[in-house]
């Protein structure tokens, strides 16, 4: 048994530990490096002295393998050259006013545009002198003109199909060549137009930008020559220096043609022509001369009196700026440089002019000045936001002037100026223009700070591991202090990165707190390395998680190795005690490192070993049982297996963990690698066995998951058939599939257990359940045939009784009338003292009468000769019944039920006269039973009765609503037959309603319900037969007409047709309330809705929808034991409960009908339960015999009259359930 185990306990385990220790004797030590050794011999002999574990105490040492530098990844070691903006470019083209006009041509859309040169070519068609033509043909050139550059743009968009560009590029040359062929037939043929200058330009330029430069010169130098005082002479010598410039590449004519062009100093063109001279200067590397030029355009851009539109005058002085700085930074002091600029450039320029100054410093490489520069910029900006990005490329500029002290300073700024920023930006007190500006320059100043502390931490890490001695410990502080600052900006990976180097660089971090001997700090950021990509997809950045990973464990490991050589662990007891911070640390580090490296690696057995001693010395078994149990599952061979097996299954067992000790005995015991002998594996099948039943019992069954636990019972069955448990648990299972509500799989597992197990002790009760599993569900066939079997392989269980009981009962429900009527007869002979013998001889009656309802069903509702004579032994075995004294004396309702049904079976077979005799019996019989055992212990007598009386005066309203009244004749004789006529009419109405309204009184719902619209359509017939009695044609010689017999009519329904309507829609109503209140839904009801309908639309409007046929069938189902069983010839009896009130148009009483236990006409509705007791059994069971023997003798002359047949019942399985 598991107990006898339950007492060699973890809890003698203090023993247990120091003996496995002792056979065991591991202990992991952590290696150190060969650094570490060094600078740390003193400390390590320093402790050896007192508190080292002697040599003897340790069987074997397992060490870390030694420390390996990893080599730098190559992504994370690229850095690039820092951008600067120092991009050649040129000024913008100078616009004319009128080319600033023409520009408004863009707004056009392209319809508009062909629409006006189609307009203006028209126009042309009609219009050919010069003074009307040439401006029309100039604005169709223009238009052009605008068109090719549409078609331009169109060719070089990225959206454009490839296939189109070249498409586009013809259009855009044909529409060039339409310009140029507009402007030369006006400078052909109109050498008068008074723009003819204006069109030699616009000729020269358009023929220069379509590359025939050579032509389009020729046109420019016409305006010079011919038209010297035009205002186009500047703009064509500045298209000409372009000429020179651009195509002939002659710096000094281009030179001359801009000079010439600034003589015209009150010309748009003229800051541009100075501009160009300045370029001039550049390429001959006169850099003072450009200086000047430079200097004199962002004069001329400032003074308002120059013809200059604002776009063109802020991109004149824009690019004069920036050319400015170019010049000065080729000859300019550095130191000099900001008030320079700030006197040429105005204070609104001068930090743009020095950030481009320090960019191009950079681009030359000249580093000192870049250090002067931005250090300016810092100084006379001290809240700029841009500090991160000065800074930035001050420690770029120190760290090439190899001063690497200063370089770790300026790092150290950089960090506070990116706090300083960053807590601006998160204010949250900055409008959205200050956001997205400060947003800006933060992103540009990562960019740099990013890209020149990496590039610096890991040059002073690279030196450093060349290094020896004293100056590797301080190129290694070195690294140790950039990478700090680096992290310190770039705590998180920056998003957009392509390579995450915040995960590398905080590695390499890492490694160097390690060879600095700063171990915690190590150990935290080889952690946060792991953490940060868990999951590595690249191989090379798995290599460095796994290196991380390992790390960690090493560096813990040293922190270890310092706390037990000064304060040594001493733990006792059983109770868990506190593991010290960094042990924890470290069992979570090897934990990771298993994680990556599985079940690989020389040192894995020591760590797992390592983790699982760290858990048992503080008495964590929770922890410590399953580190022992990963060692036997991984490493069964080594030598510390078989312990940390016995060291596990002690630990689950004092904590009374079955699962896990089941689950742990059985894979130590199939271990056949494990370093155990027999004994141990003898010891671990039986801990399985028995940890496996009561594991059972106490996870699922008694937490009610029964499916669960079924399965698991069958489990244990096959892996344990010759258990002592073994039927218990294919009995337990059977059990826990009922339970959880798969009665098919209960049934084959009593199955199997009745077939496997014969000899158990529980085999009855499970034969039982498998017929009580059949029954619920409704495979009477099975259940009758178990049932059957059982009784007779027990008649002395108490069960059997109810076992053949149930059996007849199901034989019956599935037609077998001979199969149910030998049960019961063999349950009448066995059990004939029995209180249910009257019932089971009543349902024998009854499977008759089903038998022959089958038959007429089967032949299409109509008797056959077969049917009828099964019929006849229905009569007989009613009759049978009634003249048994025993019976009757048990159960009048039943007596009367079955003098009912004879009468109902002669009715059946034609014998009339025997019908109404017994009928005459029932109803004679009917108020002496009443008096006898009162009213609500006869239901099914008082539906009978009820059935009977309505049944009697269908004759007499059959006839009454064959009564019509007299014509409606002014005569007096006619007056007198006509009231005579209504006055029949009315009292044979009122007899009928006081007839139906005693049916009502009865209790029973159907034949109430039945009996209450009757009285409604009484109530109806009278009106009809008043509002349509016949009217003469004529009175006194005077012909009525249909108007007048209308008027005579509507006299009538006013005066007394209306309140007798009334009284049918009461009756009605009553009739559907009644329905409504008691859930009976029957033709009845339906009948007096739809009457209700038409009388009374409004208030019972009818339903439009009816998605399926209503039909009433004559039996109506009923669920008994999750079985579906007939209920009789009718609907659910209900009884009635007599209240106050007044039937619709009478004075007499009233019925509240109300449902009770709703009876059915079968030996069910007799007996309510089979283990009722004697002291709940009504008292017409224990009626005087006197008045029973009277009863029987009345039953026995009425029987004795009629020679005809009666009707069906069924009985009620009883001891069914579980």
């Amino acid at each position: 048994m598991i107990n006898s185990y339950v007492t060699h306990t973890r809890w003698a385990a203090v023993g247990l530990l120091a003996c496995f220790t002792a056979i065991a004797g591991i202990q992991m030590l952590g290696a150190q490096d060969a650094h570490a050794q060094t600078s740390r011999k003193a400390q390590a002999a320093k402790a050896k002295k007192s508190k080292e574990p002697k040599r003897a105490d340790i069987k074997r040492e397992s060490k870390l393998s030694e420390k390996k530098d990893t080599v730098f990844d190559a992504a994370a070691a690229k850095t690039e050259a820092l951008k600067v903006d120092v991009e050649d470019t040129k000024a913008p083209t100078a616009l004319t006013p009128e080319e600033t006009k023409a520009a408004s041509m863009q707004a056009m859309v392209d319809e508009k545009l062909e629409e006006e040169i189609s307009l203006g070519n028209q126009v042309l068609k009609f219009d050919t002198k010069c003074d009307e033509a040439a401006p029309v043909r100039f604005n169709v050139a223009d238009l052009y003109w605008e068109q090719s550059k549409r078609a331009f743009y169109k060719s070089q968009d990225f959206n454009t199909p490839e296939k189109d560009r070249k498409r586009w590029e013809d259009r855009q040359k044909s529409l060039e060549q339409k310009t140029v062929d507009n402007y030369k037939w006006i400078i052909d043929e109109c050498s008068g137009y008074a723009d003819y200058s204006k069109t030699l330009f616009y000729t020269g330029r358009a023929l220069m930008e379509m590359d025939q430069p050579q032509e389009g010169v020729t046109y420019l130098t016409r305006i010079i020559k011919e038209y010297p005082d035009s205002q186009w002479v500047p703009n064509a010598w500045l298209m000409i220096g372009e000429y020179y410039f651009d195509t002939q590449k002659d710096v000094q004519k281009a030179l001359a043609s801009y000079k010439k062009a600034a003589k015209y100093t009150d010309s748009p063109v003229y800051g541009y022509a100075v501009y160009w001279q300045g370029w001039c200067y550049i390429n001959t590397g006169d850099w003072d001369l450009a200086l000047e030029r430079f200097r004199d355009v962002i004069t001329i851009s400032d003074d308002s009196s120059q013809s200059l539109d604002g776009k063109g005058r802020v991109a004149l002085r824009k690019e004069g700026i920036k050319d400015y700085v170019r010049a000065y930074a080729n000859i300019g002091d550095a130191k000099a440089a900001y008030a320079t600029f700030l006197k040429v450039g105005g204070k609104k320029s001068v930090q743009d002019m020095m950030e481009r100054l320090g960019n191009w410093y950079i681009s030359q490489g000249s580093h000192r000045n870049v250090i002067v520069v931005y250090r300016d910029l810092i100084k006379n900006y001290p809240r700029s936001t841009r500090l991160p990005i000065f800074q930035g490329r001050i420690v770029d500029a120190s760290s090439r002037l190899g001063d690497p002290k200063a370089t770790v300073a300026q790092a150290k700024l950089l960090t506070e100026y990116f706090h300083n920023v960053r807590d601006r930006k998160n204010q949250g007190d900055l409008s959205e223009d200050e956001k997205k500006t400060i947003t800006k320059d933060l992103k540009e100043a990562e960019e740099i700070a990013e890209n020149t502390l990496r590039r610096l931490a890991m040059e002073y890490h690279a030196d450093a591991k060349k290094l020896r001695g004293v100056a590797q410990e301080r190129n290694y502080q070195l690294a140790h202090d950039l990478y700090a600052h680096y992290l310190d900006v770039f705590p998180e990976p920056i998003p957009g990165s392509d390579v995450n180097y915040v995960f590398f660089m905080r590695f390499y971090y890492a490694e160097v707190l390690y060879k600095l001997e700063k171990f915690q700090e190590a150990a935290k950021n080889y952690d946060a390395v792991v953490l940060m990509n868990p999951t590595p997809t690249e191989e090379r950045e798995k290599k460095i998680v796994l290196a991380a990973a390992e790390e960690a464990v090493r560096s813990y490991d040293q922190l270890v190795q310092d706390l037990d050589r000064n304060n040594p662990p001493e733990i006792s007891g059983t109770e868990p005690k506190p593991i010290p911070q960094v042990k924890q640390d470290l069992i979570t580090a090897c934990q990771r490192y298993i994680q990556y490296v599985g079940d690989s690696g020389e040192e894995i057995v020591a760590i797992r070993y390592k983790m699982a001693r760290i858990y048992y010395t503080y008495n964590h078994f929770d922890e410590a049982a399953p580190a022992f149990t990963d060692i036997v599952t991984n490493h069964p061979e080594n030598e510390v297996a078989c312990y940390s097996a016995n060291l596990a299954l002690d630990i689950y067992n004092g904590q009374k963990n079955f699962r896990a000790l089941k689950q742990a005995a059985g894979s130590f015991r199939n271990n056949q690698k494990l370093a155990c002998g027999d004994t141990e594996r003898e010891k671990f099948a039986r801990i399985e066995e028995q940890s496996t039943f009561q594991l059972i019992k106490s996870e699922y069954e008694d937490k009610k998951n029964y499916l669960t636990a079924a399965k698991a019972y069958m489990q244990f069955f096959e892996k344990f058939p010759t258990s002592e448990f073994a039927d218990d648990a294919v009995y337990n299972a059977s059990v826990d599939y009922d339970l959880g509500n798969r009665l098919d799989q209960a049934n084959q597992t009593r199955q199997f257990l009745i077939a496997k197990l014969p000899n158990s002790p529980l085999v009855p009760e499970t034969m039982y359940n498998v017929a009580q599993s059949y029954e619920r569900i409704v495979d009477f066939q099975d259940a009758a045939t178990y049932l059957e079997l059982f009784a007779s392989k027990y008649p002395t269980d108490r069960r059997s009784k109810d076992a053949l009981y149930n059996a007849g009962i199901y034989r019956a429900t599935l037609g077998d009338v001979a199969g149910s009527k030998k049960d019961r007869e063999a349950f009448i002979k066995t059990y004939k003292d029995d209180e249910e013998v009257p019932n089971v001889a009543f349902s024998i009656c009854e499977s008759y009468e089903n038998q022959a309802r089958q038959m007429e069903t089967r032949n299409g509702g109509k008797p056959t000769q077969a049917s009828n004579k099964v019929w006849l032994d229905t009569h007989d075995c009613y009759f049978a019944y009634i003249r048994n004294g025993s019976y009757a004396r048990q159960n009048l309702d039943h007596l009367c039920i079955a003098q009912f049904r004879r009468g109902e079976v002669m009715r059946k077979v034609n014998n009339k006269t025997g019908a109404e005799e017994t009928d005459a019996f029932v109803l004679r019989g009917w108020p002496g039973w009443q008096r006898q055992v009162g009213k609500a212990e006869l239901p099914l007598c008082a539906d009978a009765v009820a059935q009977l009386q309505f049944q009697k005066l269908e004759p007499d309203l059959k006839e009454y609503k064959q009564m019509r009244i007299s014509m409606l004749n002014p005569t007096d004789a006619g007056v007198k037959k006509f009231q005579a006529s209504v006055g029949d009419k009315v009292r044979a109405r009122d007899k009928l309603v006081k007839q139906y309204t005693e049916i009502v009184t009865t209790g029973v719902a159907e034949w109430g319900l039945a009996s209450l619209f009757e009285i409604g359509e009484l109530y109806r017939d009278s009106v009809d037969k008043l509002l349509n009695a016949p009217i003469p044609s004529s009175i006194s010689g005077q012909t009525l007409t249909e108007e007048q017999k209308g008027l005579l009519r509507n006299q009538l329904r006013d005066q007394y047709a209306k309140p007798v309507e009334e009284q049918a829609v009461d009756a009605y109503r009553f009739c559907v309330q009644k329905a409504n209140e008691l859930g009976v839904y029957n033709k009845w009801s339906v009948r007096a809705l739809n009457e209700l309908q038409k009388l009374r639309p409004i208030e019972y409007q009818p339903v439009t929808e009816r998605l399926v046929k209503v039909e009433f069938n004559d039996r109506t189902p009923v669920a008994r034991n999750g079985a579906m069983l007939p209920d009789g010839d009718s609907y659910k009896r209900v009884n009635v409960v007599m209240t106050g009130g007044t039937i619709p148009g009478t004075e007499a009483p009233a019925a509240q009908i109300a449902p009770q236990s709703a009876p059915m006409a079968t030996s069910d509705s007799t007996k309510s339960d089979s283990t009722k007791s004697d002291s709940t059994k009504s008292d017409s069971t224990k009626s005087d015999s006197a008045k029973a023997e009277s009863v029987a003798a009345d039953a026995n002359e009425a029987g004795s009259k009629s020679g005809g047949k009666a009707a069906k019942s069924k009985g009620k399985r009883r001891g069914a359930g579980r």
